[in-house]
């Protein structure tokens, strides 16, 4: 069950915030620049209003989502399965998906706090740097 949850919710939160969280990787890898990771990220925002998420990051969240989904049946089929009585796999199907649910928000709120910090604090000032040079 926990295994199940770590999974899940760690694929689905890494998903919802693929335009944040993979830039910020690459850039720490060195694998790629400051400008290439904010003109990544920008691809999913506004930028010529107010910053808001566009249509192409709310997709990619929706599919965040539909992976929690998936996670849910996966665990409904095997807990079917087991030999709990009719009212415990009730209970076990609703805490796991009340766990995975609440989980998959932290994690998604972690990675969206911690790309965010890493964007002001680093991303930035290297993209300026970049801008500065040429």
């Amino acid at each position: 069950m926990i295994k199940d949850i770590l999974r899940y919710s760690f694929i689905s939160s890494v998903t919802a915030l693929f335009c944040c969280v993979a830039p910020s990787i690459l850039f720490l890898l060195g694998l790629g620049s400051a400008s290439f990771a904010f003109s990544f990220a920008d691809a999913f925002y506004n930028i010529d209003e107010d910053g808001a998420p566009n249509i192409y990051s709310w997709f990619i969240r929706v599919i965040g989502i539909l992976i929690i989904l998936f996670g849910i049946k996966q665990y409904n089929k095997k807990e079917s399965c087991s030999l709990n009585s009719p009212r415990q796999k009730k209970i076990n199907k609703f805490i796991f998906g009340l766990i995975l649910i609440l989980f998959t928000s932290l994690l998604y709120y972690a990675w969206h706090f911690g790309s965010s910090w890493l964007f002001e604090n680093y991303i930035d000032p290297a993209r300026q740097k970049e801008y500065l040079v040429k």
